[in-house]
């Protein structure tokens, strides 16, 4: 019962405390962590707990422009949840079959659309989530942040959809760009630390960075992401399991006006 582990991690509280979120007794939950045999209306309660309480997690985030880049005003926006440390090893072991080593890297751009539905279709798994979100390139309306209120925007959408409760440790990681800089990142991440909560997701450490693509496989897949996400069918994104957010609301937007 992998679940085991993942309960350890977040019996922060009193036992008591913890079984009473679940809707379980103390008792029920000491013979789950000792591994004993459990009812499957037990297991059912503890999965969907887990499901929204989460020890460690990561969100990588890459843009595609709708359009030529240079004179674009709308992309697409990808945000990849992942929630262990090897969740990309089946993409990086066909796209790297011999092997990968930080700085090398496969971009989607001229990809075949039907290759990259294949291969984000077989490297899908229960450690990842993968939504895409459309969204304006940059807004004027807030000063000094204008290139990274899309991203703070499709965080927030995605982790709203998700409906996660409560996260210990989430990092999020965004592709870099020119535009952005160590401060506004700084605030992007105050931002959020504030306005999770009001979307119901209790984050204990957060942190905002940006990095290159080269440098990590969670971004790179973050890229197949957003690529397929402006090309491909309806049909195409189903199988690979990547879902658009809903549409951004006039309400959330006004938080950061």
């Amino acid at each position: 019962m992998d679940y085991i582990k993942q309960l350890q991690h977040l019996t922060d509280t009193s036992h008591a405390s913890l079984a009473q979120k679940i809707g379980i007794s103390s008792t029920t939950l000491n013979r789950i962590l000792a591994g004993n045999h459990i009812s499957q209306q037990t297991e059912n309660k503890v999965v969907d707990f887990l499901h929204k309480n989460i020890d460690q997690a990561k969100l990588f985030l890459d843009e595609t422009y709708v359009g030529n880049m240079d004179h674009a005003t709308e992309m697409n926006i990808s945000c990849v949840f992942a929630i262990t440390s090897h969740a990309f090893h089946d993409f990086k072991k066909i796209v790297y079959p011999l092997g990968w080593r930080k700085g090398d890297e496969v971009k989607a751009a001229g990809k075949d659309i039907a290759m990259l539905g294949d291969l984000l279709s077989t490297t899908k798994s229960d450690e990842l989530q993968t939504f895409y979100t459309k969204t304006l390139t940059k807004y004027n309306e807030v000063a000094g942040l204008q290139y990274l209120c899309p991203y703070i925007l499709a965080v927030m959408e995605t982790l709203e959809t998700i409906s996660i409760e409560r996260i210990n440790d989430l990092e999020i990681v965004i592709d870099t760009r020119s535009e952005f800089f160590a401060d506004n990142l700084t605030d992007c991440q105050k931002i959020l630390a504030t306005y999770l909560p009001l979307i119901g997701c209790h984050v204990k450490e957060l942190k905002v960075s940006s990095c290159k693509s080269r440098d990590l496989i969670g971004l790179q897949y973050a890229d197949f992401v957003a690529n397929l996400s402006t090309r491909g069918s309806q049909e195409i994104l189903q199988d690979a399991q990547i879902n658009p957010t809903p549409r951004f609301k006039i309400e959330v937007q006004h938080l950061l006006y």
